[in-house]
């Protein structure tokens, strides 16, 4: 009984707003961090952060979200992840 409750607290954590895991790829190969930073909402990407986001995760093409961030000159973006441990 006391693992599936630790069990079940820590899935709680690893969960963003939308009930699924930020290290989600199901939908496209690349994860919920990686579609907020190519759209550029910070917000989302601060949640997503905060839900426990891998910052490091490559998507099919070997890219990651602080790549991608750079490469659309998203600096309140990169400075985001950076700070949060992204490299």
């Amino acid at each position: 009984m006391i693992i599936i409750l630790v069990t079940l607290e820590q899935r709680s954590k690893k969960e963003n707003i939308y009930g699924i895991s930020p290290d989600n790829k199901e939908n496209h190969e690349f994860t919920p961090l990686r579609q907020a930073t190519s759209e550029g909402d910070l917000e989302k990407v601060r949640e997503l952060i905060a839900a426990g986001s891998n910052l490091n995760t490559k998507d099919l093409k070997g890219k990651t979200a602080l790549i991608y961030a750079m490469e659309k000159d998203y600096l309140q973006i990169v400075e985001e992840l950076i700070k949060n441990g992204a490299r």
